[in-house]
C-alpha cells in the first residue's frame, strides 16, 4: 500500500511550470554568452596557430640556410636553390576554403625563371604546392646540408650553405578551428628582387579563412589587404 510520509507532498503543476520557466529564462541568458566564449576561443586558437606556423617556418629557413621552401632537397647543388626549385604554396590539413575570385585572381607574380601561371588559395597538391607538415614536421623533402664541392663554390657568390634541418619545428599540424587548412603564399619568400622587378609589393603570410570559411584577403601589385574575418600572420613583406 502506497502512502506519503508525514509532511511530504508532490509538486503542483504551477510549481513545475514556474521551475521550467526559470530554467528557460536562464538558458536564454546564458546560451549567447557560451556561444561568444566558443567563438572567442576559436579566434584565439587560429591566431596562435598562424603565428606558430610562421615562426616555425622562419626558424626552419634560418637553420637550413634555404632562401625559400624547397620542392626538393636532393637535386644537384648547382640547382638546389634556384627559383624553379621553390615551393609556391604551402598548406596544412583540412578543407580548402571558398575563394572570392574577384579578390584573389592571383596572389603572386611568378618569377623570371619560374612558372608565371596564377597560383591561388584554392589550389590542390601538385607542382609547387606542398604540405606544411612535410617541411615543418617530417623533413620531406630533406633539408640535409649540401656537399661543399669546388664546382658549387665557383658560382656567382656560391649557393647558401646551412647546417641542415633541426626540427621538428612543430609537433603536429591540424586544420583551423573551422575545419579549413592554414596556408602560406611561400612563393613570396626570399624573392624580393623578382617581386620588385615585376611591380609587386606584397607580403608572405600565414592565413586562415576565419569563421566564414571564405578567403577575402586581396593580393595585388599595390600590396596585401586582410579581408573581413581572415586571420593573418605576416612573415615578411612591405605592406604592414
Amino acid at each position: 500500500m502506497n502512502r506519503k510520509m508525514n509532511g511530504e507532498r508532490g509538486m503542483s503543476l504551477v510549481e513545475v511550470t514556474i521551475i521550467l520557466m526559470v530554467l528557460a529564462l536562464l538558458t536564454a541568458v546564458i546560451a549567447p554568452s557560451i556561444d561568444d566564449y566558443i567563438k572567442d576561443a576559436r579566434q584565439v586558437k587560429a591566431k596562435e596557430d598562424v603565428e606558430a606556423i610562421g615562426v616555425s617556418l622562419v626558424r626552419m629557413l634560418k637553420d637550413t640556410g634555404a632562401p625559400f621552401p624547397l620542392r626538393s632537397g636532393s637535386v644537384d647543388i648547382a640547382d638546389r636553390y634556384k627559383i624553379n626549385n621553390r615551393v609556391d604554396l604551402l598548406f596544412g590539413p583540412g578543407n580548402a576554403a571558398s575563394i572570392v575570385v574577384a579578390d584573389n585572381p592571383v596572389f603572386a607574380p611568378g618569377a623570371a625563371s619560374a612558372t608565371t601561371s596564377p597560383i591561388n588559395w584554392g589550389r590542390a597538391a601538385g607542382a609547387g604546392i606542398e604540405s606544411l607538415e612535410a617541411h615543418l614536421v617530417l623533413n620531406t623533402p630533406a633539408y640535409a646540408p649540401p656537399l661543399l664541392t669546388e664546382a658549387a663554390l665557383a658560382g656567382s657568390g656560391g649557393p647558401r650553405f646551412g647546417i641542415g634541418w633541426r626540427g621538428a619545428y612543430l609537433s603536429a599540424l591540424s586544420a583551423d578551428p573551422w575545419g579549413n587548412r592554414y596556408e602560406v603564399n611561400s612563393v613570396m619568400i626570399g624573392v624580393g628582387s623578382d617581386s620588385v622587378d615585376l611591380g609587386w609589393n606584397t607580403d608572405t603570410v600565414v592565413i586562415s579563412a576565419g569563421s566564414n570559411s571564405v578567403m577575402n584577403s586581396t593580393f595585388a601589385q599595390a600590396g596585401f589587404a586582410a579581408g573581413v574575418d581572415d586571420i593573418v600572420f605576416v612573415i615578411q613583406g612591405s605592406t604592414r
